[in-house]
């Protein structure tokens, strides 16, 4: 089933130029420019709404993170100054990590907190490094074939992705790292920076940035190629990304004309169907979910009146045991299930779709 995005809650404070980390349903933001200062605010996202975390000890943009909500790392950015900073997250506040062993802004990470991966970046020209952490402090490893800033990335330490960029010219160059080295991938469709990205080596995904103007594309990679995904709602740069192909989550940046809150989760896109799952029936869109007996319909309105639900306009009612959907029509009958118009039949534990 092919993703979309979709609006998700906004950020707190408008930025952009931020890092993030970690997942959909437990995401992390952090720094970034907020249009009149370099920003400590952290916040974190639940899958609904973002809420304050501990701020960082230093104010930075053009950072970059890696780890999860609960064991987060910022590294790098600038405060003015290309800066060497890292620092490790607790879901309550940050505290000193070892410095990087070059200084820099507009860099890319991936990895954990405790096995983390930089690389890129600039620091009076564009970088080609890479440095590894261990938790405690950061080792040279394998310099990139090109070196650029603004560039995204994603992965592990020992299976890294690094693509897009600016290197005097904007990128669509792909590189992965295989702990010690970085060797040639597939290319992005279309070259960009000030992008972001999430996932894995393997199952990578990059959106948003900047080609000739502001960019909305999403692409997905398979571990060789890049393949046109489904866009971003608001076309944005400086934005910044974490999750998984599957569950990604775009977080602030610029439009055209001001820092943004924007969130997007990419998620399946919903159709008009009918999915069987452990003998329960979810009906979604115009939509009908049957759990354990129960019946609850979202998009629509729903009444409840003595476990017995009845929903107007794309109307559900249960009575007795006994589901019947008038307009999208759907019965429930000793068990089974038919639905005409977005057609599906449960019979015997088996589910056939038509329409």
């Amino acid at each position: 089933m092919a993703n979309a995005w979709s609006l998700g809650g906004n950020l707190i404070t408008s930025r952009q130029k931020l890092a993030g980390c970690g997942t959909l349903t437990a995401g992390l933001s952090f720094g970034g420019d907020g249009a009149s200062s370099f920003l400590k605010a952290t916040e974190e996202y639940d899958g609904t709404a973002w809420s304050l975390g501990g701020d960082l000890n230093t104010g930075r943009y053009a950072l970059a993170g890696c780890g999860t909500q609960s064991a987060g790392l910022s590294i790098g950015g600038s405060d003015a100054y290309d800066d060497n900073v890292t620092e490790e997250y607790n879901e309550t506040v940050w505290s000193s990590g070892g410095n990087l062993g070059t200084g820099r802004d507009a860099l890319a990470g991936c990895g954990t907190q405790g096995a983390g991966l930089i690389f890129g970046g600039y620091s009076g020209d564009y970088l080609a490094s890479t440095e590894e952490y261990d938790g405690t402090s950061w080792t040279a490893g394998g310099a990139m074939a090109t070196a650029r800033n603004y560039l995204a990335g994603c992965g592990t330490q020992s299976a890294g992705l690094s693509f897009g960029g600016y290197d005097g010219s904007i990128c669509a160059t792909t590189e992965e790292y295989n702990g010690t080295a970085w060797s040639a991938g597939g290319d992005l469709a279309g070259a960009r920076l000030y992008l972001a990205g999430c996932g894995t080596q393997s199952v990578g995904l990059s959106f948003g940035g900047y080609d000739t103007d502001l960019s909305a594309v999403t692409e997905e990679y398979n571990g060789t190629a890049w393949s046109s995904g489904g866009n971003l709602s608001v076309a944005r740069r400086y934005l910044a990304g974490c999750g998984t192909q599957s569950e990604g989550l775009s977080i602030g940046g610029y439009t055209s004309s001001t820092h943004s809150p924007i969130t997007e989760e990419y998620v399946p896109a919903p159709t008009d169907s009918t999915n069987l799952l452990d003998g329960k029936v979810a009906i979604r869109n115009d939509a009908t979910i049957l759990l354990d007996g129960k019946a609850e319909v979202g998009v629509f309105a729903r009444d409840i009146f003595d476990a017995k639900a009845v929903v107007k306009d794309e109307t559900t009612t249960l009575f007795n045991g006994t589901t019947e959907v008038i307009g999208w029509k759907a019965d429930l009958l000793d068990g089974k299930v038919e639905v005409t118009g977005w057609a599906a039949d449960l019979l015997d534990g088996k589910v056939s779709t038509a329409n």
